[in-house]
């Protein structure tokens, strides 16, 4: 799968804390970031959220919705259900301002940078019939990978990576909540998925050439 030679350019220490100021998140706040979510998932976030919370009150929540013209109205379903939400301009134009727990991003082309920032990563698009989207971004980042039920666009990589124990499956939201909570209590057993996760990366890079060597040994006959 050609999927595995996708390039990491990973930021540094640095650049990661750098990017923790501009978005204002403090540095004792552990921090979830849920990629390429659709509608209907961001309702299940906000109440798993919420539950969260009550265990672990410096959580931060990160997410990215597929469409990011969609981030006013995500920050609204977060905000209705009584949680403080705002979006990454907001929150880049604003430093002074208010500080809030969930940061709703509005642009495209950042989510692999900000997967650098996660203590665990959620794969959006499973939650929901939608058929997942790609896990190799967090996995690539040695990141505790999470998704739903529904991961059939990327069968095969999700199954890898399950097997190998470098993700787990949930089944909702209630299954999203227990498993952040176990991942934050145990903070080996997180490391360990996503050191497996990233193994699993590594253990499948080369398919371009691979491919490019198959179609050149038939060029040749």
């Amino acid at each position: 799968n050609i999927k595995f030679d996708q390039p990491v350019e990973p930021l540094s220490a640095t650049e990661l804390e750098s990017l923790r100021q501009r978005l204002r998140i403090d540095p004792d706040r552990r921090i979830i970031v849920a990629g390429s979510t659709h509608e209907g998932e961001e309702a299940i976030l906000a109440e798993a959220f919420q539950h969260l919370r009550q265990r672990h009150p410096d959580l931060f929540l990160i997410v990215v919705p597929r469409n990011p013209d969609r981030a006013r109205r995500v920050c609204g379903i977060f905000s209705g259900a009584g949680v403080s939400a705002m979006t990454m301009t907001e929150a880049e134009q604003n430093p002074s301002g208010t500080a809030c727990d969930i940061l709703v991003v509005d642009r495209i082309g950042v989510l692999k940078q900000l997967y650098g920032l996660a203590d665990a990563a959620f794969v959006g698009g499973s939650l929901i019939p939608f058929g997942g989207h790609n896990p190799l971004e967090p996995a690539a980042l040695a990141k505790p990978v999470l998704f739903g039920p529904h991961m059939s666009e990327f069968a095969e990589i999700s199954h890898l990576l399950l097997t190998s124990g470098g993700a787990v499956q949930v089944a909702d939201g209630a299954g999203f909540s227990s498993t952040v909570d176990r991942l934050f209590g145990d903070r080996e057993a997180a490391d360990r998925i996503g050191q497996q996760a990233l193994q699993v990366f590594r253990e499948n890079k080369g398919a371009v050439q691979r491919t490019l060597d198959v179609i050149e040994a038939y060029r040749a006959r």
